[in-house]
């Protein structure tokens, strides 16, 4: 019975690579349950083994159809005849098939194979050319973590990109995300990190993922596998408690009572320092929160008969409401409270007397309020431009100012 040489002129290779247990009995496979590697992921004709243990390469061939047997002819080109002019090749394997496929155990080399049929008139065809592949070494990939360990789907700096730290992590790898389960989910695309392979950088999509437990598929070409550890995929939820604190200049004028500048000729003093502080809880209706506010002010003047110094403090405990003109841009603050003013260190030099009069220690009932405008720069620091009103009620008389400033900021 003739059979045409076009049914043997090319040999055709599958791969099916598995680690088999001692006896060798097991059936190769070709990947994990659920996996579907591209094509160029595992090269057709070539194989890849590790060198402690082995692998079953299986090689077939088409089908002749109704034949006798195959015989089948496998070389390994000679570690010496890589530089040479003319390959050397060393015969490895010779027998005979009457089945489309060879199962054998391969060391790591080229190779080359080729197929004659004996039909069943005992008549031998034309032998097939050669085929030429290669076995090249297998790695078992490792991962020993996973970077980051938790992504937050509506983080807006969360970008998708996932690194698995380990060993034989490389390029040319098969890697899957999946589920807790282990069911698939996509095919991360792999950026490239300069050739390493103790690390790997993934990019997921994550407008199709939902909140759950993930993990990665990877195998390396020649079918060795494994997982990675879980990481999580969640909703961030919304930050609901902030603290704000700002520091700067501001510029205190006295509005009624006359004391200030009735000793000092003036109704504001030049030195001066604010402060301010707030704890609030944003909700759907605003932030609502406590505070304080606190002012401080340098006196100092010079007349003909006396030279006069001393220190203002006025310090409030305040509600705050705050809210967003524009979001996470512009935002205001609107206070009020109670506290104390402080006149502190008061005291006359008179200049046609020796001694100086005593120094004047005033402790008041403090009320105010105020405004404030916050321009962000950035996400935490901020510009703030604010007024705010105090009026202090001492034993012997009550002041009362407004003072304009202008502070920078941090929204922690």
């Amino acid at each position: 019975m003739a059979i045409k040489k076009s049914k043997f002129l090319s040999v055709i290779f599958f791969i099916f690579l598995t680690i088999p247990a001692i006896s060798q009995q097991e059936s190769p496979i070709a990947e994990a349950p659920g996996l579907s590697p591209e094509a160029d992921n595992l090269p057709t004709g070539n194989f890849r083994l590790t060198e402690d243990k082995k692998f079953i390469q299986r090689l077939s061939w088409s089908d002749a159809g109704q034949i006798k047997f195959y015989k089948v002819e496998i070389q390994k080109r000679a570690k010496d005849s890589a530089d040479a002019t003319e390959e050397v090749w060393e015969d490895c394997y010779s027998g005979e098939q009457t089945q489309n496929f060879l199962e054998l155990s391969l060391s790591a080399g080229l190779y080359r194979m080729r197929v004659q049929v004996v039909n069943l008139f005992d008549e031998t065809e034309e032998a097939s050319r050669w085929k030429n592949f290669e076995v090249f070494q297998a790695y078992q990939p490792q991962v020993d973590k996973v970077i980051p360990q938790i992504i937050y789907l509506n983080d807006k700096n969360a970008d998708g990109k996932i690194t698995l730290f380990g060993n034989h992590l490389f390029d040319s790898a098969f890697y899957q995300l999946r589920k807790e389960d282990g069911s698939p989910v996509q095919n991360p695309l792999v950026l490239p990190d300069g050739g390493k392979s103790d690390k790997i950088t993934l990019q997921v999509d994550l407008n199709t993922l939902e909140v759950g437990n993930y993990k990665f598929f990877v195998q390396n070409p020649g079918g060795l596998s494994i997982f990675s550890k879980e990481f999580e995929i969640a909703q961030k939820l919304p930050r609901k408690t902030f603290f704000t604190f700002s520091l700067g200049y501001c510029f205190p004028y006295e509005l009624y009572d006359g004391t200030l500048e009735k000793f000092t000729k003036s109704k504001y003093s030049v030195l001066n320092g604010k402060s301010r502080m707030s704890l609030y809880r944003q909700t759907a209706f605003g932030g609502f929160g406590l505070g304080l506010d606190g002012q401080y002010s340098k006196i100092s003047a010079t007349t003909d008969k006396y030279d006069l110094s001393g220190h203002n403090i006025n310090a409030l405990l305040v509600f705050v409401y705050s809210n967003y003109i524009i979001e996470e841009t512009l935002r205001f603050e609107v206070f009020a409270g109670a506290g104390c003013g402080l006149m502190a260190d008061y005291q006359f030099k008179y200049k046609t007397e020796r001694n100086p009069s005593p120094e004047y220690l005033g402790l008041g009932k403090a009320f105010g309020g105020g405004i404030a405008i916050q321009y962000f720069i950035g996400k935490r620091f901020y510009i703030e431009a604010n007024t705010s009103f105090t009026h202090v009620m001492f034993d012997d008389m009550t002041t009362g100012t407004v003072s304009p400033g202008i502070l920078a900021g941090i929204k922690l």
